[in-house]
């Protein structure tokens, strides 16, 4: 048994090495290729002048404002989609006059590319914080309504007749059955609608933004600044890493009956 956990404490330090060596071999490969001229600088500028790039355009440039501006956005149309999202599902989950014409209306409007409202929004609220908020929101609106909904609908029955043979009313058991039921599906859609929601930020910040890190990269590169434009990728891969990161932790902390899984 000593041995066995013996091997698998080795086995996860070596995982760990792998991850760690494995991005900076590529680091290292690509800094020696443009430096030696077998990769054109002008293409895929080497890293050391991304990573002096991004510290100038963050200490002394716009980096610093765009990110905070990108995260405000983010912040507030991920709450708002997941908030609206989540009163939805509830009232899908409770309401059953109204259920079916919100199924119906979720499901054919969730299909819609959610970049296609940008031009709709535009027009009716103007070019402001308020269109790329909610055009951000919708990212999360739709996968929290489809999961939340979906697993209520699954939640077992059998839990439901034993809340109900002992005295359950409709508010108990809710709060006690389905709630924890469904609290998994809503991290998943969460998730899922943490992704969408950055992607889309970036989209409304590239058409229709004159801040953001989506609005720094695209200028960047008409500029044709490809150090700019990598500094500001790298940037949104932070953020995204950042960012589901965040989700995870929180999930993990409201489910902890759930496997961990490494992510």
């Amino acid at each position: 048994m000593s041995t066995d956990a013996h091997n698998g404490e080795s086995q996860r330090r070596g995982d760990r090495w792998l991850k760690l060596i494995s991005p900076i071999s590529v680091l290292l490969i690509w800094e020696a290729g443009s430096r030696l001229g077998a990769i054109n600088p002008l293409f895929l500028p080497p890293p050391s002048l991304i990573a002096e790039t991004w510290a100038v355009s963050f200490l002394h440039g716009s980096l610093g404002w765009d990110i905070v501006a990108s995260l405000k956005r983010l912040l507030l149309g991920f709450t708002l989609g997941t908030a609206i999202g989540l009163g939805v599902a509830m009232i899908m989950i409770i309401g059953r006059g109204i259920r079916d014409v919100l199924d119906v209306l979720v499901t054919m409007v969730y299909p819609i590319p959610k970049v296609a409202i940008l031009p709709l929004l535009l027009i009716w609220f103007g070019i402001g914080d308020l269109t790329r908020v909610l055009v951000i929101a919708s990212g999360a609106f739709f996968p929290i309504v489809i999961n939340v909904y979906g697993a209520a609908k699954d939640v077992d029955q059998v839990l439901i007749r034993a809340a109900r043979n002992l005295g359950a009313s409709d508010k108990q058991l809710l709060r006690h059955v389905i709630m924890p039921a469904i609290l998994p599906s809503f991290y998943a859609g969460a998730i899922l609608g943490g992704s969408l929601s950055l992607v889309l930020m970036v989209y409304a910040e590239m058409t229709a933004a004159n801040s953001g890190i989506g609005y720094f990269t695209y200028t960047a590169s008409t500029l044709f600044e490809p150090e700019k434009a990598f500094a500001g990728v790298f940037t949104l891969g932070v953020l995204g890493w950042l960012w589901h990161k965040c989700i995870v932790t929180v999930r993990t902390y409201h489910c902890p009956w759930q496997i961990r899984l490494r992510s």
